[in-house]
Formats: structure tokens, sequence, C-alpha cells
């Protein structure tokens, strides 16, 4: 009897990730911090709509990828009425 192997060989591909994502993901971490760095400007908030917005000419990504994007990078989200913000640090100019 022979064992199956969970384990990936070195020869099998890790899967890819789509380029919209790694776009959206370098815009993100390029323009903004979820913490406060020199050179990043005083805190803001920033809905997943209006990210949404800046990137629709470089990448069409959807509210849940921005949201999956902005958790892993550890960005915190806070509530302004109805509303939910992303709480930023944007990069000064």
């Amino acid at each position: 009897m022979s064992k199956k192997s969970n384990i990936i060989s070195d020869n099998e591909e890790s899967p890819k990730i789509p380029a919209r994502i790694e776009i959206a993901s370098f815009y993100i971490l390029e323009n903004y911090s979820p913490i406060k760095r020199v050179g990043y400007s005083d805190s803001d908030m920033i809905t997943s709509a209006d990210l949404i917005r800046e990137l629709s000419e470089m990448a069409s990504v959807t509210v849940s990828e921005i949201s999956e994007l902005m958790w892993g990078a550890d960005f915190s989200v806070t509530h302004c009425g109805s509303k939910i913000y992303w709480q930023v640090y944007r990069k000064d100019e």
C-alpha cells in the first residue's frame, strides 16, 4: 500500500494571486498606513467604496476583496453614523 502525501512538492506551483489583487495591495500599502509614521498625515477615514473608486482605473476589485486586503494589512475600522470607515494615515505628497 502506498501512502498519499498532503505535502505539496517543490515542483508544483503555488496558487497565483490575480494581478488586480496585487495592484490593489501595492496601491493601498504605498498610499496608506495603519499606524502613524514619518511622512504620513494625521489619522483619516476612508470607506471601501472610496478605495474602489481610487483603484477604478488600475484594477477592478470588490468590497470584500478590499476588506480582505485592509484586514490583512492590520487597518482598523471605525463607525460614524451608519457607515463603516477604515482608519488610515495618508502618505504625504
